[in-house]
C-alpha cells in the first residue's frame, strides 16, 4: 500500500542536503534507522532533515539513493532533485559569515537565559542559608528537625545545581565567542596558504583520475566510468572554483608581507642563513618542506651544534652567512 506521505530530497549549493515530509509523519520505527544508517540529522531551525556540512559541497549521492531507496521499498513516495550549480565565492562567503554570526547570537541569547536561571535557583538556596543563624545546627528529636533537614538538603542541591547550570551558560558564552572569532581565522594568512595547498593537492588527485583512471595496483589502473568521470569532472571544477578565489588572497598577502615566499631552491647553497621568526640561523640543510638550522651548541661538546627545523612558511629572509663558514 502506498502511503499518502510524500518525502522530498534536495541539494543546492545555498541549502545543502535536505529531506523534508509533507502529508503527516513517518513511524519513528521506520525512519529512525534509515535516518541514522545514512548520516542524517534533524534541525529545528531549518524544520527539516539534513545533511551535516553539505552547504557549498557537491552531493553525498550513494546517501540521498540509498535513503530514497529505503523509503520507497517502505511505501512511501520520494522525489529527488539534485542541482550543483556553483555559486559565486563572494555570495558563499558572505552567507556562512551571515550563519556564524547567527548562531552566535543564539548561543549568547541561551547562555543569557541560563545564567538567569542560575541566579535565581542560587537565590533560592540564599534565601535559605540566609534565615539559618550562623553555626546553629540541626538538632535530632526536636519536632522542627525533619523540616529543617529537608529544607537544609534542597538548598544545598540548588546551590550545586546553580553552578552547573552557571558553568553550562559560560560553556555557551565560550561557544558563541570561538564562532565570532572563525571568520578572522579562516581568513589569517597562514590559514588561506594551507587552504590553497590543500585545494591544489586534491585539484592534481581530480586531475589523475580523470587523465589516468583509477588506481588498482602499481602500474595498473582502470578506465572511469561515466557516473565516476561525471562526479570527478564536478569535483574538479568546484576546485577550481575555490582556487580562483582562495589564490588571488594569498598572492595579496605575500605582496604585503604578511606571508614567506622563500622555497627550498632560495635556502640551498653553502653558507646561507635564514631569519625564522625573528631570528637569524645558519642553515645545515634545506629539505623539501623544512630547513635545518643550527640553534645552539651542545652543552656535552661545546664543538657541536644542535639543531631544529623550520617550515618555509617560518622563514621570512635569507642571506649568505656574514661570518662565512661556522663548520
Amino acid at each position: 500500500m502506498v502511503s499518502a506521505i510524500t518525502i522530498e530530497i534536495s541539494h543546492t549549493m545555498a541549502e545543502g542536503t535536505l529531506m523534508r515530509i509533507f502529508g503527516g509523519t513517518i513511524p519513528a520505527d521506520v525512519l529512525k534507522p534509515i535516518a541514522r544508517a545514512q548520516n542524517w540529522r534533524w534541525s529545528r531551525y531549518l524544520g527539516a532533515y539534513h545533511q551535516q556540512q553539505s552547504r557549498d559541497q557537491l552531493p553525498r549521492r550513494w546517501r540521498i539513493d540509498a535513503t530514497a531507496t529505503a523509503l520507497r521499498a517502505a511505501g512511501y513516495t520520494v522525489t529527488v532533485s539534485i542541482d550543483t550549480t556553483l555559486r559565486p565565492m563572494e555570495e558563499s562567503e558572505a552567507d556562512r559569515a551571515e550563519r556564524i554570526e547567527d548562531y552566535a547570537d543564539r548561543r549568547h541569547r541561551r547562555a543569557d537565559r541560563k545564567s538567569a536561571e542560575a541566579a535565581a535557583t542560587r537565590k533560592k538556596a540564599t534565601d535559605v542559608f540566609d534565615h539559618i543563624p550562623f553555626g546553629q545546627p540541626m538538632m535530632p528529636g526536636h519536632h522542627s528537625y525533619n523540616r529543617d533537614r529537608r529544607q537544609r538538603e534542597r538548598a544545598w542541591n540548588n546551590l550545586g545545581k546553580s553552578y552547573k547550570q552557571q558553568d553550562y551558560a559560560n560553556k555557551l558564552h565560550a561557544q558563541a565567542e570561538t564562532a565570532r572569532n572563525h571568520t578572522d581565522h579562516r581568513y589569517a594568512p597562514r590559514a588561506v596558504r594551507s587552504r590553497v595547498r590543500n585545494l591544489e593537492k586534491e585539484l592534481r588527485t581530480a586531475e589523475v583520475h580523470l587523465t589516468q583512471g583509477t588506481y588498482l595496483a602499481p602500474g595498473v589502473r582502470e578506465p572511469l566510468s561515466e557516473g565516476s568521470r561525471a562526479l570527478w569532472q564536478e569535483t574538479k571544477e568546484r576546485l577550481e572554483h575555490q582556487l580562483a578565489y582562495w589564490r588571488p588572497i594569498m598572492d595579496q598577502y605575500i605582496a604585503e608581507g604578511k606571508l614567506s615566499n622563500v622555497t627550498r631552491e632560495d635556502v640551498k647553497g653553502k653558507n646561507k642563513q635564514v631569519k625564522a621568526r625573528g631570528r637569524w640561523y645558519d642553515v645545515v640543510r634545506a629539505n623539501p618542506t623544512t630547513v635545518t638550522v643550527k640553534t645552539m651548541r651542545s652543552a656535552i661538546n661545546p664543538d657541536d651544534w644542535l639543531t631544529g627545523k623550520y617550515s618555509y612558511d617560518d622563514v621570512t629572509e635569507v642571506r649568505d652567512n656574514p661570518h662565512g663558514s661556522t663548520s
